[in-house]
């Protein structure tokens, strides 16, 4: 009898034993879990060979942008795109008209997406009258296709090529101003080799 309850006893301290350990555990882990602190410069996410496509408000696709890398900061509510490419589609005929290519590209909150280094716009209608608009920094509007720059920009079309400073224009609308503007044409003459006019004056096409 004395055994028994003496088995008793042992079997309830084990058990008490072994129920401390876990209790002890379990917070040990919590509070380790707590004491970890999330660096919000961080991003969440790293993607490689990534392709966004966005659509406007009727379904249809407005931009396609492929990029080597793609990072993702919840807490800044920003993706920063590496050698990305963007195709701009015509909102009428879904077609693409555009492609852009930068160094590097965040897109905000704002639905802004800003381009740094060799940024280039290059026209891929064949009618329009510019061809490809080069500079090191702009912006781009993703609603309304606004683009800006206040750095100095570049403009080749068939027969000319111009330089400026403060760009402001539209992709959607076909049209592009331009301060301190100097335009060089390319005359083309049969009996006379071709010649460079420059001129300083507001530029848009």
């Amino acid at each position: 009898m004395h055994r028994k309850k003496y088995w008793i006893i042992l079997i309830i301290a084990a058990v008490a034993i072994l129920l401390l350990l876990i209790w002890k555990l379990t917070n040990q882990n919590y509070d380790a879990i707590s004491s970890i602190s999330i660096n919000h410069q961080r991003p969440i996410y790293i993607s490689k060979k990534c392709n966004t496509m966005i659509y406007d408000e009727t379904g249809f696709l407005s931009y396609n942008i492929f990029s080597n890398t793609v990072t993702h900061c919840p807490y800044h509510k920003e993706s920063w795109f590496y050698h990305p490419m963007i195709t701009v589609y015509d909102e009428k005929n879904n077609i693409p008209n555009w492609v852009v290519y930068s160094d590097r590209a965040i897109l905000a909150k704002e639905h802004i997406l800003y381009l740094y280094g060799h940024v280039e716009f290059n026209s891929l209608t064949q009618n329009l009258q510019l061809d490809c608009i080069k500079t090191n920094k702009a912006k781009l509007n993703l609603v309304n296709q606004d683009i800006e720059s206040n750095d100095q920009v570049t403009l080749h079309g068939p027969n000319f090529n111009a330089t400026g400073i403060n760009m402001h224009g539209n992709l959607r609308k076909k049209n592009t101003l331009l301060e301190k503007v100097k335009i060089s044409y390319d005359i083309q003459n049969e009996k006379k080799k071709p010649s460079l006019v420059t001129y300083s004056c507001p530029f848009g096409y």
